[in-house]
């Protein structure tokens, strides 16, 4: 029986994992007189680091308590096993893996493997990044993020009983991609962060020239006035340089905020470095920057599988690598083209439908030709290349609010319709 090996359970993994059993495994075809059976269904092994499936559009509705942990993030104890990958070696077609459960280092033999393990927020290029930003791309950083809102409440709740005049609390978000506008604006629904004479300030700061550069233009107007009308302060062409600690005569006085507070240092294009500002925060959100993950650092980034400069894996139009056909990468960690896809759930999906079908073709000439010289004679199965199909894009503009576009921009939806849409077409996505 083959061993498909997969590593990661994110959109990619686990749509790979749920499609193979679908595909006409030991199917029979009559060829010379004689019935032949094409490969046997294969042994599926799915490795994540996680116990949890993260169904990563609805993080922004689990950290402001609009979804429950187990909506966003439910549990595969079936499917899952809770390892790390500690090494590839695609020459013997086996992978290494630390297992938690035991602490054990185990090998296991593969004979397609898939990797899917995704991407995170890098904060190393920045610093004091690391010590003081919150990245917001599991679900350990969302229950984090709600930790910390709470005890912005306790503060909060704390001060409003003095009658003294007090500063206000800066919530910063950097990147103003999606998920630094999704979050951003649910920060807002949260907290109350758009009110000029509130406790709270949402800011949100983006690089580039606009936010949502990458969006439709319908997305991206809705988008743009939902940010105007929360007061959420947009800062574009604009860059952290450093994060440094907050200086200690103007901190809040809840020693349970202390921690995580810092001055955020703010370059503008055009702007010389002598002519930068600070930005005094609390919390300190980052989404900006995401790249291949690094905690299979010692097993796929060390491998001698090729990648570009970002750390994705090279990949040929079929998914696989062409050094290794037996070897695909799909989702965040690939680049099958000279021009990267977008890192979504959409992008992951359709890669995992075309993976396993491209699994389902090289298992099966590979069984083939062992039969061809055993005297049997049957087709081969082709190899599909990856065409990306885009579908629309759906975005959370906060509570009880979206926006949908699709058919390429042309039919746009937003408001609390496009909300109720959004949880229905995801309910119907989740892999449960």
């Amino acid at each position: 029986q083959p061993h498909v090996v997969i590593l990661g359970g994110g959109f990619g993994g686990i749509n790979t994992a749920l499609t193979l059993p679908s595909l006409p495994w030991n199917s029979h075809s009559v060829s010379s007189g004689k019935q032949e059976t094409s490969c046997i269904q294969p042994r599926i092994t799915l490795i994540d680091k996680s116990e949890r499936f993260v169904f990563l559009p609805l993080l922004y509705e689990l950290c402001v308590e609009d979804a429950s942990l187990d909506e966003v993030a439910p549990t595969f104890k079936t499917l899952l096993e809770s390892t790390q990958v500690e090494g590839i070696d695609v020459n013997n077609q086996q992978v290494v893996i630390y297992k938690s459960t035991t602490n054990t280092i185990e090998t296991i033999d593969y004979d397609a493997l898939v990797i899917a393990t995704g991407a995170e927020i890098s904060l190393d290029a920045i610093p004091g990044a690391t010590e003081y930003a919150l990245p917001f791309y599991t679900v350990e950083q969302c229950l984090e993020l709600k930790r910390r809102l709470a005890l912005l409440d306790s503060y909060l709740d704390e001060r409003a009983k003095m009658e003294e005049m007090q500063q206000k609390v800066n919530v910063v978000v950097v990147g103003g991609g999606y998920s630094g506008v999704e979050l951003a604006l649910n920060l807002v629904a949260r907290l109350g962060g758009g009110d000029d004479d509130g406790d709270v300030k949402v800011s949100l700061v983006h690089r580039g020239e606009q936010v949502l550069e990458y969006a439709t233009e319908y997305n991206r107007k809705a988008g743009m006035e939902r940010l105007v009308e929360a007061g959420v302060n947009v800062l574009t062409s604009t860059s952290v340089v450093e994060v440094t600690p907050w200086e200690e005569e103007t901190q809040h006085s809840s020693s349970a905020l202390t921690k995580q507070q810092c001055m955020v240092k703010l370059s503008t294009s055009g702007v010389s470095n002598d002519e930068t500002s600070l930005l005094p925060t609390t919390i300190l959100l980052w989404t900006a920057g995401a790249t291949p993950t690094s905690k299979v650092n010692a097993g796929v980034r060390n491998s001698i599988l090729p990648r570009d400069v970002m750390g994705r894996i090279l990949t040929s139009p079929t998914l696989n690598v062409p050094e290794y056909p037996n070897v695909f990468a799909i989702g965040d960690c690939s680049r099958p083209k000279k021009v990267p896809y977008p890192g979504t759930a959409q992008v992951a999906m359709q890669m995992a439908t075309v993976a396993a079908w491209n699994i389902y073709a090289t298992l099966s000439n590979d069984s083939n030709a062992g039969k061809a010289r055993a005297g049997s004679n049957r087709e081969t199965v082709k190899l599909l290349p990856f065409s990306f199909l885009n579908l629309g894009e759906m975005m959370t503009l906060g509570s009880n609010d979206a926006t949908i576009t699709t058919l390429g921009g042309r039919v746009g939806l937003s408001g609390p319709a496009a909300s109720w849409l959004r949880r229905l077409i995801y309910a119907a996505r989740m892999p449960t």
